[in-house]
């Protein structure tokens, strides 16, 4: 994502990525900030020993305790963008760099590998149920990837979506992404499963999964968000009348907050 972006640590205390890195408690009282030498572009996200992890465009990638102080700092050969991701059955941290290169790091910050893929990348990744990782590139196209850093499969699909949206991945492998306005799903081996194109408007943000259902939004003359399961089949449909979504989250609770 381009702009910065939150995110709630176990303790409640909000975390913030802009130029170096803000901590603040749930009443808005700053606790600390660390100025770092890139401008911070990605979420922060909870690592091991409820440490924080943060990727810079200063193309390094960052732990820090919860009191602002360094643990480590790793080279990642490019600006980190997408949000850095954590696998704490395995013990990795994987920061994937703006020019494609894929870096999976111990919980100390030593470089297990790094791997190049071979478009510009810069959307999104996601964990997936056995521990691979799936990224969007720039172009639209769909990279998984396993733990050991072997290229599973490529989804090329060159139609570029006019806003940043995210991956979406269930814990049974389905991948769920937005590309000319449409929403797309394939299964744990790339298969295309299904699209989702409206009889009007477009799907423009998300989508997210949420107890096995994937949410999406998108605008006709009202905002509409469109409740699916993972076989495609439409299960609810909202018309938010006039009001202008422009992106959605799910909270710690599993409720889903809107932009408007």
């Amino acid at each position: 994502m381009l702009e910065p972006d939150i995110k709630v640590s176990p303790g409640g205390d909000i975390l913030i990525g802009s130029i170096g890195v803000h901590a603040y408690d749930i009443n808005g009282n700053e606790l600390w900030k660390v100025d770092i030498e890139g401008r911070v572009t990605c979420v922060p996200i909870i690592g091991p020993d409820s440490s924080i992890i943060v990727g810079s465009r200063d193309h390094d990638l960052y732990c820090f305790d919860m009191g602002g102080g360094i643990r480590w700092r790793s080279y990642c050969n490019n600006s980190i963008i997408p949000t850095p991701v954590y696998d704490e059955r395995r013990g990795a941290i994987y920061a994937l760099g703006v020019l494609g290169n894929l870096n999976r790091f111990d919980e100390s910050g030593g470089l297990v590998w790094r791997m190049v893929l071979d478009e510009f990348l810069y959307q999104d990744m996601r964990l997936g149920p056995d521990g691979s990782i799936l990224a969007r590139s720039y172009s639209g196209s769909i990279f998984k990837v396993s733990p050991e850093g072997e290229l599973i499969w490529k989804i090329e699909d060159n139609r570029i979506t006019e806003v940043d949206n995210e991956l979406a991945v269930t814990d049974d492998g389905t991948v769920a992404w937005i590309t000319d306005d449409t929403l797309i799903s394939s299964d744990g081996n790339g298969e295309n499963l299904w699209d989702f194109r409206p009889d009007r408007g477009r799907v423009t943000f998300g989508p997210l999964m949420i107890d096995g259902k994937i949410i999406a939004g998108g605008r006709a003359e009202n905002s509409l968000l469109w409740v699916f399961d993972t076989s495609g089949n439409l299960l609810d449909e909202f018309d938010w009348g006039d009001l202008c979504i422009y992106s959605m989250v799910m909270d710690n609770s599993g409720s889903v907050i809107i932009q408007t």
